[in-house]
């Protein structure tokens, strides 16, 4: 039962960096990412972010897609 992930989701896509952060994995300056989901179930989708960060935290994020 349920479903085994989402097709797309910008919220969690948004919170990705502070996790990333509060790994102590997150490096100064502005990094672009990809992040795909949906493929195992046949919905793929792109979320493109853009995350700026100085002194290891998350100051800026924006999503689209």
């Amino acid at each position: 039962a349920g479903i085994p992930e989402d097709p797309a989701t910008g919220g969690a896509a948004a919170g990705l960096p502070g996790q990333i952060a509060l790994a102590g994995a997150l490096k100064d300056g502005t990094d672009r990412w990809v992040i795909e989901q949906g493929f195992e179930m046949d919905r793929p989708s792109r979320i493109h972010a853009t995350v700026e960060a100085h002194g290891g935290a998350v100051k800026s994020v924006r999503i689209g897609g």
